[in-house]
């Protein structure tokens, strides 16, 4: 389970020009987590077919919090730019990794995506 709270602001500009900045907190309970797999647990080893270098836990709590800007523009009338960068500062608040950050979510996250609308049937992005 998990509680979340964010807090947006939002600007659309006349031409065309998206803004947005979001402030999250999300606190969660039984979370699903990955941590590296020990060779105790990993028997096959890291580079072994078919082995996984890390294994599943549940973290009894966890916070995760950050910002998030998006940027969005028509470049013409049928290309279309967005980008949007993340921080995130995550925190095991229990446990055995306890005061460690959540596995496999990144602290500094940026995408940028264009689309290109070629018929009214028919688009393709890249990202």
């Amino acid at each position: 389970t998990s509680l979340n709270k964010e807090i947006s602001v939002l600007y659309q500009g006349d031409s065309g020009l998206d803004v947005t900045l979001t402030a999250f907190h999300n606190e969660f309970k039984d979370k699903i987590t990955r941590v590296v797999c020990p060779d105790t647990i990993c028997t096959d080893g890291p580079n072994q077919w078919g082995a996984d270098p890390t294994y599943r836990i549940n973290v009894d709590e966890a916070v995760t919090q950050g910002v998030e800007a998006t940027l969005a523009k028509p470049l013409t009338e049928t290309i279309y730019l967005s980008s949007s960068y993340t921080f995130t500062d995550s925190e095991q608040k229990t446990g055995e990794y306890k005061g460690m950050p959540l596995q496999q979510l990144p602290k500094h996250l940026f995408n940028v995506d264009v689309t290109w609308q070629t018929t009214d049937n028919l688009e393709s992005w890249t990202k």
